[in-house]
């Protein structure tokens, strides 16, 4: 979801394929659901995100993968389309091509920033090699950004951000010696200076034995990043799905972490926070603890490059508005019919 200066809602979902609808009155009423791109012998549409101009009214840029479809074996190679409304999410561009495959390669998720200010969008990409059970020493993983500097009619070539250097598939829960499913990078802009994030699962803190949480930045709108720098506190064994979001000089990165005690290994979200550019994280446990080995466990799908294991989500919800933080996340249970539970909570920024 993405909400614009009109007040005006998106939501972009994936079914047979992919869908927007938008809300005008704060949610009560919706419009009927526009597709962008539907589900062919040839094409597989996944991972779709949307973005409203948060300077233009009625503007609002959707991306997705299209994932190429073989005779034998999973797709493993993947478009990334992007399509465009100018009239509130009435009508939208014929799907185009942003990001096109290699061989055995393309993009897994990525998002459109808009950086108003600057009059320029940027799409941050998480390309990935091919592979089961996805990204690994094996596969090479990387951050891309391209640059618009006229609306997304056209786009720069794609600039590495960083290599992701995750265990990927053979992440193991501690306690419950259970695979792991890894979660996906986020990317966040802060809307005043025009600064850059990206966040992701990293193994190189850990000298590639499990994933902690790795964060960088543009200063530049995208040319140069900074060396990724750990955001998890040393007591984890490993953190998880992390979520980043920038406003007003600061910084926030919820995640999930796994204590490294002996006797106990609780999973809990943790969120830390940073103000103007420190280099140094406050970081406080938010809600209550829970074993991850309780949540559900995917069998993962070669055929479609489903991973396997251990699945909170995807990703979780995090927004700094006004001071404060707002974190929405998923936690699980011992409960076999219902093992998951959907928790919203906020807290004043120090």
């Amino acid at each position: 979801m993405s909400i614009g200066p009109d007040s005006r809602a998106y939501v972009i979902g994936l079914g047979r394929g992919i869908a927007v609808t938008t809300s005008s009155d704060g949610g009560h009423v919706w419009s009927s659901p526009v597709v962008l791109a539907s589900n062919t012998a040839a094409y597989l549409m996944d991972k779709c995100t949307i973005t409203a101009d948060p300077s233009r009214a009625g503007f609002a840029y959707a991306v997705w993968q299209r994932f190429l479809t073989r005779r034998s074996g999973p797709p493993i190679e993947s478009d990334t389309m992007l399509s465009i409304s100018r009239d509130g999410g009435r009508h939208w561009s014929p799907p185009a091509v942003l990001l096109r495959h290699t061989k055995d390669a393309g993009d897994v998720t990525s998002q459109i920033l808009a950086d108003a200010r600057h009059h320029r969008l940027f799409h941050l990409a998480y390309w990935q090699a091919g592979g089961f059970p996805g990204p690994g020493a094996a596969h090479l993983s990387l951050l891309l950004v391209q640059t618009s500097l006229d609306g997304g009619r056209t786009w720069s070539k794609s600039r590495r951000i960083a290599r992701i250097e995750t265990v990927g598939g053979n992440l193991g829960d501690p306690a419950s010696g259970k695979v792991i499913r890894p979660g996906v990078p986020s990317f966040s802009l802060e809307p005043i200076s025009g600064r850059l994030y990206a966040a992701w699962q990293d193994s190189r803190f850990s000298g590639g034995d499990v994933d902690q949480i790795a964060l960088t930045s543009s200063r530049d709108g995208g040319r140069t990043w900074a060396r990724p720098q750990r955001v998890d506190s040393g007591r984890h064994t490993l953190g998880i799905v992390p979520v980043v979001d920038a406003v007003a000089g600061r910084v926030a990165v919820s995640y999930y972490a796994v204590s490294s005690g002996r006797r106990n290994h609780d999973s809990q979200l943790w969120v830390a926070t940073s103000e103007r550019g420190a280099p140094s994280f406050k970081r406080r446990m938010v809600g209550r603890a829970f074993k991850l080995g309780d949540a559900p466990l995917l069998a993962g799908d070669p055929s479609l490059l489903v991973p396997p294991g251990l699945f909170l989500g995807d990703y979780s919800g995090l927004a700094i508005r006004a001071g404060r933080v707002y974190l929405a996340f998923a936690t699980a249970n011992s409960d076999n019919s219902n093992p998951t539970d959907i928790h919203f909570a906020s807290a004043q920024l120090d």
